[in-house]
């Protein structure tokens, strides 16, 4: 199991692309110290995570990933920024596995978003749209606690209790706020010593919230004379990788996660029906062409995710992306392990046929603008899809809309 089994994942399923490009080892060496706290974190998963045992020490850790110990120390401090791995020091010490805290991946997710350019209108559609899912989820869900904290830090750069992540949060929020969403080809911020005085803080904060902004591959380093930082258009690639660190060492399985996926979608289908609305009527008969297009070009399991993906981009909210492909790339390393998807190997075929007239009848909904209709059918591919994989739903039925209202 692991970055080098990836091919495992070509059978039968639609993650090969995206497991592959959160795979590569980029030869850029800049990328390296995030690239080796990306192979920690995978290790880590392989080890079980249990909090308290140590990964190895710095020597160990060396041999086994075949690097210096400039680049080992740099990709401890990105997982101690984390909060997956702290090293502990002395002659039994070792990298030691840690639970990361919600309140900080909110404040990397927030951070991400902002480099995105997210508006607060989008941000307030998807509450608006997430906020009667969550309620029927639970406080419990991992998944509602993320993005609540996520919007609430997003909206007003707090959250209860966590200091570390709002210094963070607050001074790369300065940094994106005064040069705006990073252009193609980037923008130079300057050297430590500019921004500390630019900003008026620390040269320890200031490196909290670089670290942050470099985790998730949005703040490049430039090395001698005349170098300094500059912002570079963020990739969800770094972002996904975060948060897999948090959902491994919850230890979520394929049963644990469904009823926040399927909420996830829901969501989703809520933002693009209200998206479709605003259309006139031949761009959305247009649109839905395009979504019923993916319906007969594939089989399941594949067409479902090609459908969830044509839904995303109606949808068109980068909140709600991300997360999605988040739990996409951790729905693809459980296929690894997980007997749940083997199983459902030789049961997809015979759901095949449903989901294909309940995916038509889905367009057609969003076609007449049926929100009820349309909700009515995405909760019955739902269903079918979970008694493929063997994972009955824990959720409580959620009320459908009956007319599009954000």
């Amino acid at each position: 199991m692991g970055l080098k089994n990836s091919h495992l994942i070509a059978r039968a399923y639609p993650f090969t692309d995206i497991f592959t490009r959160i795979n590569k080892v980029d030869a850029d060496l800049a990328r390296r110290p995030v690239l080796v706290a990306w192979m920690l974190e995978d290790a880590a998963l392989q080890s079980g995570w249990q909090e308290g045992p140590f990964l190895g020490t710095e020597r160990e850790l060396m041999e086994q990933f075949n690097i210096s110990r400039d680049t080992l120390r740099e990709a401890i401090r990105i997982v101690e920024a984390r909060g997956s791995m702290q090293m502990q020091r002395g002659r039994r010490g070792g990298l030691q596995l840690l639970r990361p805290r919600t309140e900080d991946m909110a404040a990397a997710l927030a951070a991400y978003l902002q480099a995105h350019n997210l508006t607060q209108a989008a941000l307030r559609s998807a509450v608006s749209a997430g906020e009667p899912v969550l309620a029927m989820l639970g406080d419990e869900e991992l998944f509602v606690t993320l993005y609540r904290q996520t919007a609430a830090l997003f909206s007003t750069g707090k959250t209860p209790g966590t200091a570390n992540a709002n210094r963070a949060m607050n001074i790369s929020s300065r940094l994106l706020e005064s040069h705006g969403p990073p252009p193609e080809n980037g923008i130079f911020l300057g050297n430590e010593a500019l921004l500390c005085e630019q900003l008026g803080c620390t040269r320890p904060a200031l490196r909290e919230a670089l670290r942050l902004l470099g985790d998730l591959s949005i703040l490049t380093v430039r090395r001698g004379r005349g170098g300094g930082f500059s912002l570079v258009q963020p990739s969800p690639d770094a972002m996904i990788r975060r948060l897999f660190g948090l959902f491994a060492s919850r230890h979520l399985t394929l049963a644990d996660l469904m009823p926040s996926v399927f909420g996830l979608y829901l969501i989703r289908l809520r933002l693009a029906m209200r998206n479709l609305q605003l259309l006139d009527d031949q761009t959305r008969q247009l649109r839905c062409g395009e979504i019923a297009s993916v319906l007969h070009q594939y089989s399941e399991p594949v067409r479902w995710f090609r459908l969830q993906g044509e839904l995303d981009r109606v949808c068109g909210n980068k909140f709600i992306s991300i997360l999605a492909e988040s739990f996409t790339y951790y729905l693809a390393r459980l296929n690894q392990t997980d007997e749940s998807w083997n199983a459902a190997i030789t049961r997809w075929n015979e759901i095949d046929a449903a989901l294909l007239a309940a995916g038509s009848e889905l367009v057609q909904a969003l076609r007449d603008g049926n929100a009820a209709e349309a909700e009515r059918l995405h909760q019955n591919m739902h269903d079918h899809i979970s008694w493929a994989l063997n994972c009955p739903v824990k959720s409580r039925p959620i009320p459908a809309l009956t007319r599009f209202c954000f």
